[in-house]
């Protein structure tokens, strides 16, 4: 237990794990083989029928990546010892002064353990970063001792333009587009080029017909 008395809850969990000398050990075909097992126990600790009231702040808003591609990340922190469930969130992304968002993300079924932080990623599915001002809005819904509470955040955030360009360079889904792109415009390019060479063709013979009459 805690030095201290709390209130509220504590989520955590013992993890379990044999003894080196009791770690077996098989050899096949002249390989060593080492097998050690472990499992965890989750726990939760309360001490007090105190009830603690939620609250959720949002630290900060940046560009990033999860996997290769690029998102918007909100941090959001619980700063109480409560576990929020059924934890929904509707964010969206404007331009400064923008009245339609150009990002949206809207998930539900989350939940936030006690004195924790959760990344929420906003994708930018799969469309390149681009430097400017925005405005993050962001509604969220959870459910704490039974209750269902409610927040809304404002904040306002800078994309520069060395991020946008370094995130673009690495996002796997902004280069597959754009390698789709170059070959489109190479099609259109031929497909021009034909087309001009068949109307030359045509005027040349033309002439030539008239020149003859």
């Amino acid at each position: 237990m805690p030095d201290n008395s709390f209130d509220g809850i504590l989520l955590g969990g013992l993890t379990f794990q044999p003894k080196s000398s009791e770690v077996t050990q098989s050899k096949s075909s002249g390989t060593s083989i080492t097998n050690e097992y472990q499992y965890a126990v989750a726990m939760l600790i309360q001490e007090k029928d105190t009830v603690v009231q939620p609250n959720l702040n949002l630290i900060k808003v940046k560009p990033d990546q999860i996997n290769y591609r690029n998102v918007i990340t909100a941090e959001l922190q619980n700063d109480q010892s409560v576990l929020m469930s059924k934890v929904s969130v509707d964010a969206k992304i404007y331009s400064k002064n923008g009245k339609k968002p150009v990002y949206t993300s809207i998930k539900s079924d989350m939940q936030i353990a006690p004195n924790s932080h959760l990344t929420y990623p906003i994708s930018l599915n799969g469309t390149s970063m681009k430097a400017g001002d925005y405005t993050l809005k962001m509604k969220v819904t959870a459910t704490a001792n039974k209750q269902v509470k409610k927040w809304t955040f404002t904040k306002d955030f800078t994309i520069k333009s060395k991020q946008a360009r370094d995130l673009n360079k690495s996002d796997v889904d902004v280069k597959a587009n754009t390698n789709n792109s170059n070959w489109l415009y190479i099609v259109i390019g031929a497909a021009l080029l034909i087309i001009i060479i068949i109307l030359i063709v045509v005027i040349i013979l033309q002439r030539k017909k008239n020149s003859n009459q």
